[in-house]
């Protein structure tokens, strides 16, 4: 009975080891850099868009929810 419950605590206790630090890191998705030029061409475009007359509100809603993501897996990931 004694070997039972010294079996039953190890296995629990080997089982709970892999509870104990979690693994982010590999799961982070790749981050992709911009360049400067990116960062003009796309304003670029978004300005020809205002002067033809197309205010694009989802798109600048897009944009801002896109690099609050940006910046919290930066966080998160910790630069990757």
């Amino acid at each position: 009975m004694v070997r039972f419950k010294m079996i039953a605590t190890l296995t629990l206790l080997s089982g709970l080891v892999g509870c104990a630090s979690p693994a982010v890191k590999g799961r982070c998705p790749g981050y992709v850099h911009y360049t400067q030029e990116d960062d003009v061409a796309l304003l670029t475009e978004l300005r020809s868009a205002k002067i033809a007359g197309q205010s694009l509100p989802e798109t600048h809603r897009y944009l801002r929810d896109y690099g609050k993501q940006r910046a919290a897996l930066r966080v998160i990931c910790r630069g990757n």
